[in-house]
């Protein structure tokens, strides 16, 4: 945020908000994998 006050464009920040966006986006999606998984999991042993 420094660099946008500054007057510059902000690009530091940007990257950097990007780059958090990017790991909340990867750790939700193992998180959602994983519990597809298991549902799957589950769901074959009652079928099976």
């Amino acid at each position: 945020m420094y660099d946008c006050f500054r007057g510059g464009f902000g690009v530091k920040s940007i990257s950097g908000l990007t780059w958090i966006n990017h790991q909340k986006s990867k750790s939700c999606l193992n998180l959602s994998s994983k519990k597809l998984l298991r549902s799957l999991k589950i769901l074959m042993s009652k079928l099976f």
